[in-house]
C-alpha cells in the first residue's frame, strides 16, 4: 500500500502531506500543550510499538530510550486534565 501511494497518481498530495506531517513532529511538539486540553480525553497506545522518528541518528544510549510508549502514555496521561490511558497490544 505505501509503495502505491507514493508511486501512484496522487503522489505528489502524499509526499506534501508526509513532509507537513515530519515537519510538525520535529517542530511541534505538542506534548507542551496537553495541559490546554479541556475535553476528558483517552490516550491509545499500541504497547509494542517502538516507533521514535529520528531514532537511527541518536547515540545508542539515547536510541535505547526512545519508543517506550507504555511509560510515555502514563507521563503523558499525568499532563493530560481528567486523562486516562488505554493500552492497545
Amino acid at each position: 500500500m505505501l509503495a502505491g501511494m507514493y508511486r501512484g497518481p496522487g503522489k505528489d498530495v502524499v509526499a506534501w502531506n508526509s513532509v507537513l506531517l515530519y515537519d510538525m513532529i520535529y517542530t511541534q511538539p505538542v506534548v507542551y500543550e496537553f495541559e490546554q486540553l479541556k475535553t476528558p480525553t483517552l490516550l491509545m497506545i499500541g504497547d509494542k510499538d517502538t516507533t521514535a522518528i529520528g531514532k537511527e541518528f541518536a547515540s545508542p544510549d539515547v536510541r535505547a530510550t526512545l519508543g517506550r510508549y507504555p511509560e510515555l502514555a502514563r507521563l503523558a496521561k499525568e499532563r493530560i486534565p481528567g486523562g486516562a490511558v488505554g493500552g492497545v497490544s
